[in-house]
C-alpha cells in the first residue's frame, strides 16, 4: 500500500511537467505566429505614388519699414536693454547638497558612505534683505 501514493505523486508530477512544457510550446508558437503575421503585414508593397514637381518662380518681396516703425522698435529695444541691465544683478541660481537624515538605503550605505539630497533652482532677489 505504500507504493500507491508514491506512484500517484510521481504521475501527478509528470503530468504537471508535461502540461507546463506543452503550455510553453503553445505560447511560443502563438507568439511566433503573431510576429510572423505582423512582419508579413508590414512587408507588403505599398502602391506607388506619383509626385509631379512643379517649379513656380518666387520673387522676394521686401517690405520697407517706415521710419516711425523703426523708431518704435529701437525705443522698445532700449527699454528691454535698460530693464535687463537693472534686473540682471538680482537673478540668482542656487544649488544645494544636504546630507540626508533618517533615509534608509535598502542595500547598505554604498561606496560613498553617506546619502545626500540635492536640489537646485533659480529666482531673483526681491528686497533689500536678500529674500529670494
Amino acid at each position: 500500500m505504500e507504493t500507491r501514493p508514491n506512484k500517484f505523486y510521481a504521475a501527478a508530477i509528470v503530468i504537471v511537467v508535461l502540461g507546463m512544457i506543452l503550455a510553453a510550446g503553445l505560447g511560443g508558437l502563438a507568439g511566433g505566429l503573431a510576429g510572423y503575421y505582423a512582419a508579413g503585414r508590414r512587408a507588403l508593397p505599398t502602391p506607388a505614388t506619383v509626385v509631379e514637381r512643379v517649379e513656380v518662380p518666387v520673387t522676394p518681396q521686401v517690405t520697407a519699414q517706415s521710419p516711425v516703425a523703426q523708431a518704435a522698435i529701437a525705443s522698445e529695444e532700449q527699454v528691454v536693454e535698460a530693464l535687463y541691465e537693472r534686473v540682471n544683478p538680482s537673478v540668482v541660481y542656487i544649488s544645494v547638497a544636504v546630507r540626508a537624515q533618517g533615509m534608509s538605503f535598502p542595500f547598505g550605505q554604498g561606496q560613498g558612505g553617506g546619502q545626500y539630497q540635492y536640489g537646485s533652482g533659480s529666482g531673483f532677489v526681491y528686497d533689500r534683505q536678500g529674500h529670494i
